[in-house]
């Protein structure tokens, strides 16, 4: 399992097309409670952040899915 903190590793990771891979990794850490996600209230800030991703990585359905939580987030 892969873990980094590194947001530009994580930007590596995503042009090198292996965000698929990473959005199987998360989905097992979700489903086995290692990683949980934050209920708390959204904190309004005048920061964004942009979700950037190839077209082709959008026809997976993990991948798309994984995208489509993080926008509700």
């Amino acid at each position: 399992m892969k873990v980094t903190a590194d947001t530009n590793v994580l930007l590596c990771a995503i042009v090198a097309d292996d965000a698929a891979q990473m959005t199987r990794s998360i989905e097992l850490e979700l489903a086995s409670r290692r990683l949980l996600p934050v209920e708390a209230p959204p904190l309004r800030t005048p920061l964004a952040y942009r979700l950037v991703c190839r077209p082709q990585t959008l026809a997976d359905p993990a991948a798309r899915a994984f995208c489509d939580w993080l926008l509700m987030q």
